[in-house]
């Protein structure tokens, strides 16, 4: 109880100062003129806080407080039904504990403690995303969604009820997955892995609404299909994702720059999302 009261405290007093209000994507983009929305994937591996942790986004919110910006999360459900943050579908990694995420109880989850980025056992719990939707509800910070299972009607149905259909990204990946994520919210932003245009031709044969979709985008698509796309209204996504690298860090600065330039993206997602800032938008950094 009393770590929660320190939390409430934290943000009522973050919010006193927040020069942004919650936006939806598309007017996020928007407001950012030519610098893309940046994504924490995992919520960023700047800080040594644990990833898909409640501290984690503590951090970006006090990091980020004037940049337009979004953490991406996993979701993963348990035994018992509750959608928690996990990025791996074994516990071993990020916790003290064993076993899969599936098999494991709310009872076992709330027992265990979650690891930093160097390994350290911390005092931080693994969030349930009904949590961390309470505690970004309202904050500039968007949300991109990446649901670890065969649950995405559950997934929209807590982001609607909540009332952050706009404020939330959801992945798909799969037209399968494409297809239910539009059959369950008539207003959620979300993303169609297109690696070439049959699969934007696929894509309108399920729906036009074209406004509230970003097309995820690999890093060589071609310019024609670059045009199709942007052209039918959709938001273009692409990562760097940096945990594909030996060792573990950043790109040097003109891959970021040759990236943004070639592809024309609005949402980059990166691992080191204060690195790219600090770099690439120093005029919008802010990391005291």
């Amino acid at each position: 109880m009393k770590e929660n009261l320190i939390t409430i405290f934290f943000l009522l007093l973050l919010a006193g100062s927040q020069p942004l209000a919650a936006q939806s994507w598309k007017t996020s983009r928007e407001m950012s003129k030519r610098q893309p929305i940046l994504v924490a994937h995992r919520g960023g591996a700047d800080c040594i806080q644990p990833e898909n942790s409640v501290a984690i986004m503590l951090e970006m919110l006090r990091k980020f407080p004037e940049t337009i910006a979004g953490i991406e999360v996993d979701i993963r459900k348990t035994a018992s039904g509750r959608l928690i943050l996990m990025h791996d579908a074994i516990l071993q990694r990020t916790t003290n504990g064993t076993g899969e995420v599936a098999s494991a109880t709310d009872d076992y989850i709330d027992s265990l403690y979650l690891k930093d980025q160097a390994g350290n056992l911390t005092a931080e719990k693994i969030p349930s995303f009904e949590e961390v939707l309470d505690l970004l509800k309202d904050t500039h910070l968007l949300l991109m969604l990446d649901v670890k299972g065969d649950f995405i009607p559950e997934v929209i149905g807590l982001v609607r009820k909540k009332e952050m259909e706009k404020q939330c990204l959801l992945l798909t990946f799969t037209s399968e997955r494409t297809a239910i994520a539009l059959a369950n919210s008539e207003t959620m932003f979300f993303s169609a892995l297109i690696k070439q245009l049959s699969d934007f031709e696929n894509l309108k044969k399920h729906s036009s609404d074209f406004g509230r979709m970003a097309a995820y985008i690999s890093k060589d698509c071609d310019t024609a299909s670059l045009t199709i796309i942007r052209d039918s209204g959709m938001m273009l996504l692409t990562d760097v994702l940096e945990t594909t690298k030996q060792p573990f860090e950043p790109h040097s600065v003109s891959y970021y720059q040759s990236v943004i330039s070639t592809t024309g993206v609005d949402i980059l997602v990166t691992d080191f999302p204060l690195y790219v800032t600090k770099h690439l938008f120093p005029i919008n950094s802010n990391n005291n």
